[in-house]
């Protein structure tokens, strides 16, 4: 028989702390575990964007894990709780370590900035309120090819205008490094365009005053450099409007919606949203192309008129001159109340701009709908004078 030797109080007593503290050890490393190793994190959300959804950051050092920009808790000894990736919550993560970067004009520091992009950060975050996910929504989760960690352009035209914002803003000191990097062959498949130019497919972009649609063009197996220069000025519009109309207009057709979505729905008396109308007397019975017929010379105002006389009399054409002088002076004063309004940065203030921008860009000068283009200047009148009368919130 064996003998188990009895243990004395007193050692007890000494060896009791270190039993304990053994499963405690182990409790604690697995809560880290769980709560601070990227490799936990990963056997669940490697799922969202694959098993690279991980990938090296080429701006943070390797202790940045998730609770770092993902957590409320970093102290070395409490785990972290409370994981959010919603937008504020990184933001004021990132604020912990760069809350510099608010104040920041210059660009000395920048790291991997090979572009040499001139980014001032206190304007956009103090004067048009940005915060760091607005354009680093990418630093440790980068899955464009090749991997940069930093902002991509398409960040910049969620606000930016494309159209009208030049390369040389944010380009000045690298514009031969720009141009450089850029593609030079005559033909150029739009697959490799995307590499750069993300979601241009959807993205809807105003051009000759009409909105253009990527997706049929595509559809037709255009290469962009159809339209676009490629071997001297990457990405110059090529195409003059007569040599579209030329394409698009060698047949008069009845589907003038695809390009005209915005003078359709002026005529039905939808365009501007959340002012509803009453469709123009002629919406149904007159088709577009009876007063466009000569589209061959363009949607000039001598070959709409030059039509009008089948049908109407002198003093109908004299109506239309009347309507469009009356919508010129409406336009005019509503622009000069808007630009009254204290703060433009407002839902409503980006609703009427909204607004104004579709009235001018229907190009009928109020003539496609007189009756819903009054009702829109009485609203937005209305709206304007609340707000300038209101001053900043």
């Amino acid at each position: 028989m064996i003998k188990i030797p009895k243990l004395r109080l007193k050692t007890f007593l000494i060896l009791l702390p270190f039993v304990l503290s053994v499963p405690s050890v182990l409790v604690l490393a697995l809560e880290r575990f769980t709560t601070s190793d990227q490799r936990f994190c990963l056997t669940c959300h490697y799922q969202m964007w694959g098993e690279d959804f991980l990938v090296n950051s080429q701006v943070h050092p390797p202790e940045v894990r998730c609770p770092e920009c993902h957590a409320v808790e970093h102290y070395p000894v409490i785990p972290p709780k409370d994981f959010s990736a919603h937008p504020d919550r990184v933001n004021d993560n990132c604020m912990r370590c760069h809350a510099e970067m608010a104040e920041k004009e210059d660009f000395d520091g920048f790291k991997h900035n090979v572009m040499k992009i001139t980014f001032p950060h206190r304007p956009h975050v103090q004067d048009y309120g940005a915060i760091c996910t607005d354009c680093h929504y990418n630093v440790k989760h980068d899955k464009h090819t090749p991997t940069t960690n930093r902002p991509r352009m398409v960040a910049c035209w969620s606000c930016h205008d494309q159209e009208t914002t030049s390369c040389l803003k944010c380009h000045p000191k690298g514009e031969h490094l720009l141009l450089s990097l850029m593609p030079r062959h005559e033909t150029i498949k739009a697959s490799i365009c995307n590499q750069c130019h993300e979601g241009y497919e959807e993205r809807v972009q105003s051009k000759y005053e009409i909105d253009f649609k990527h997706p049929p063009h595509l559809k037709a197996s255009m290469d962009c450099s159809v339209c676009h220069e490629n071997v001297n000025l990457h990405g110059q519009i090529v195409k003059s409007r007569e040599e579209c109309l030329s394409c698009h207009h060698n047949e008069v057709k009845k589907d003038c919606v695809a390009c005209h979505e915005t003078q359709a729905n002026m005529r039905q008396g939808t365009a501007v949203p959340g002012i509803e109308g009453v469709p123009d007397t002629m919406a149904e019975f007159v088709e577009c192309n009876v007063c466009h017929s000569g589209l061959g010379d363009g949607h000039s105002r001598e070959s709409v008129t030059g039509t009008c006389s089948g049908c109407h009399d002198e003093a109908a054409i004299q109506s239309l001159e009347s309507t469009q002088r009356e919508f010129e002076a409406q336009i005019e004063e509503a622009t000069r109340l808007y630009e009254t309004i204290p703060d433009k940065s407002q839902e409503e203030s980006k609703a009427i701009a909204e607004a104004l921008d579709i009235l001018r860009k229907d190009g009928s000068r109020g003539f496609h709908n007189p009756v819903y283009v009054n009702e829109v200047f009485k609203q937005v009148d209305q709206k304007v004078t609340v707000m300038a009368n209101a001053g900043p919130r």
